[in-house]
């Protein structure tokens, strides 16, 4: 790009929307673990609805999401589950079945 090539701008979105609360319970379904939240009425401004239109790339790259909700919030978590394991590991702070989890 930097010597003239062409750029391509698309949204890489699933065209289907979830809601904060959707995405909350997934997280405490995949970690197992709850989270604490309040509940109160959107902010003035916000969107009631809001969602990537993935149309562009679709058509000029051929690509299509492959995965849902449940299965990158699993896929987040068990990465950032790993790096934490890895990090207390590598400091010293880790077990044993730290680094197995790692």
């Amino acid at each position: 790009m930097l010597k003239g090539g062409s750029n391509l701008a698309c949204n890489l979105g699933s065209a289907s929307g979830h809601s904060v609360l959707e995405v909350i319970e997934t997280v405490e379904r995949v970690s197992g673990k709850s989270i604490s939240r309040i509940n109160a009425p959107r902010r003035e401004g916000d969107p009631a609805f809001l969602v990537a239109d993935n149309q562009k790339a679709r058509e000029v790259l051929g690509w299509k999401p492959e995965y849902g909700l449940e299965e990158v919030v699993a896929s987040a978590y068990a990465w950032h589950t790993g790096m934490v394991y890895r990090t207390l590991w590598q400091e010293g702070q880790g077990t044993r079945q730290d680094k197995a989890r790692a």
